[in-house]
């Protein structure tokens, strides 16, 4: 609910009959609600801007002081229409520590700094196809599937559009799926949604790669251009180590780095010693190399 300045200035005006009638006190008394100091909930409420003076404030302010009937009313809509997302599922930062939810129901959370999700769920012999949609994000999330072995498919959409994947004719078993934010991306204040569909029919399949893709590189660079640290995410559990090698654009090795590899932390490579331009960065792992650009600004 949102009051407009119509309306602020409207119980404004109600408060002045009420004031000077008398029937402000003995509306109070009739209802008898305990008494809530105004100062204490002052950070929760959220004044609108077109109401900006101080004088005004500062007058409705007196004037709810005294009476808790609608001192309680006012907090009681500035906390609903301003409360900010709760999450009630931390810690759930690694697949050790996912959270148990139910299918077929939508789930609110928060992805705080370097902050990273994860949800178990089970997949039943009646219903072995499910389709995970991510939505309501307030900043560009991707979404993961796993099963007991590792990553078995993710959705890495690009802005705030819904990430989808859909998985049909799973084994029976438990399987967990991961939240984190594209290129280190979090708001410690609007919650994301999360719902796992199940049916006894199979979901359609996607149109489109980004809607369900199982095989493409487990390493994100961010940010890119870089200036000071470039941070290497990784989504496969499998991969414990790796070397990291950065070469410049004839070929020259300028650094070579060897780190053991954490899924849900990432890794950061300092690159303040590199001057401007465009870089190549050589993955090896698991007997496989895998080559990326990234571009060092000053």
């Amino acid at each position: 609910m949102c009051l407009t300045k119509g309306k602020w200035q409207a119980l404004l005006r109600w408060f002045d009959r009420l004031t000077m009638t008398g029937a402000l006190s003995q509306f109070g008394m009739h209802l008898k609600i305990l008494f809530l100091d105004v100062k204490k909930f002052l950070p929760y409420l959220s004044w609108p801007q077109n109401i900006s003076s101080m004088k005004k404030t500062s007058l409705l302010m007196k004037k709810l002081a005294g009476f808790s009937a609608i001192v309680t009313v006012v907090i009681l809509l500035s906390i609903e229409s301003n409360a900010q997302c709760i999450d009630n599922y931390e810690p759930n930062d690694s697949k050790r520590e996912s959270m148990p939810i139910l299918t077929n129901q939508v789930y609110h959370a928060l992805l705080t700094t370097l902050d990273v999700d994860w949800f178990k769920f089970a997949v039943t012999v009646p219903e072995p196809n499910i389709r995970i949609i991510l939505s309501d994000q307030p900043q560009n999330y991707n979404v993961f599937l796993h099963d007991s072995s590792g990553k078995i498919g993710y959705s890495k959409k690009k802005g705030l559009d819904p990430d989808t994947i859909v998985a049909n004719n799973l084994t029976p078993a438990t399987y967990c799926v991961k939240v984190r934010g594209r290129g280190g991306n979090f708001d410690i204040e609007n919650c994301y949604s999360l719902i796992i569909e199940t049916s006894s029919t199979p979901f359609r399949q996607a149109t489109s790669v980004s809607d369900f893709v199982s095989a493409d590189s487990p390493f994100e660079l961010y940010p890119n251009p870089v200036s000071n640290q470039l941070f290497i995410q990784c989504d496969d559990g499998k991969i414990s180590s790796a070397t990291f090698a950065i070469f410049n654009m004839v070929g020259q090795k300028i650094s070579e780095t060897k780190v053991t590899i954490n899924e849900n932390t990432g890794m950061a490579i300092d690159v303040n010693s590199l001057q401007a331009g465009e870089y190549f960065l050589e993955i090896s792992y698991m007997d496989r190399v895998e080559v990326k650009k990234f571009v060092v600004s000053k």
